[in-house]
């Protein structure tokens, strides 16, 4: 089971950096996220257990060149992710689109260069894009596929994992699993299975 005033300051451009015992710690739905760093293109570090935990975050992994993970951005009648990042960044929830991709395979975004920017701009409603090329985030979560969501509640436990929804897009699991965590209920659908293009790293 297993989105820049306009690129630069509404979305902090991360890289992700673990420690290799935290790399390896797989966390489960339930259980309590370990400590972890970001570090974004100002080279500012972020913290989970400094400065996230007490929040509600989301880590979605996606992929540009998937048609399932990208179809979430461009195609007009799955447009899912932009306006959730917009409707819950807006209540003060932490969203960080994570892409896992290795250098030079599918859906790898270069920071550094014009092309790389551009892409971006997709996910400008997001807190924050994680650059996670080493796979590191991927592994800790145990994500294999995009487009994966974890949600990790106010205690800085792992509430839901899995799809954001179902593959009809008739049910938004991502959505109903956030509410509840807002309202202080329990997540009816904690984990479900998710679908979409394999993560282009390696993986564990």
């Amino acid at each position: 089971m297993m989105p820049i005033k306009k690129l630069v300051t509404v979305c902090a451009i991360a890289a992700a950096t673990l420690a290799p015992a935290q790399a390896d710690h797989v966390v489960t739905v339930g259980g309590a996220v370990p400590n972890f760093k970001v570090t974004d293109h100002t080279n500012k570090v972020h913290e989970f257990d400094k400065d996230l935990k007490g929040k509600i975050v989301v880590l979605e992994w996606t992929n540009k060149d998937c048609p399932f993970a990208g179809g979430a951005y461009y195609t007009p009648e799955r447009m899912l992710m932009p306006e959730m990042q917009k409707n819950y960044t807006a209540k003060g929830i932490i969203w960080l689109s994570v892409i896992s991709s290795a250098p030079g395979k599918e859906g790898y975004i270069d920071t550094k260069n014009e092309g790389g920017k551009k892409h971006l701009e997709m996910y400008k409603n997001a807190t924050a894009v994680i650059i996670d090329d080493k796979a590191d985030l991927a592994n800790m979560f145990h994500a294999k596929v995009t487009t994966t969501v974890a949600v990790i509640d106010r205690e800085g436990k792992l509430a839901y994992f899995g799809s954001a929804t179902d593959k009809d897009h008739n049910q938004n699991f991502l959505s109903e699993a956030t509410e509840s965590i807002l309202k202080g209920e329990p997540v009816k659908t904690p984990e479900t299975q998710a679908f979409g293009c394999g993560i282009k790293n390696e993986l564990k």
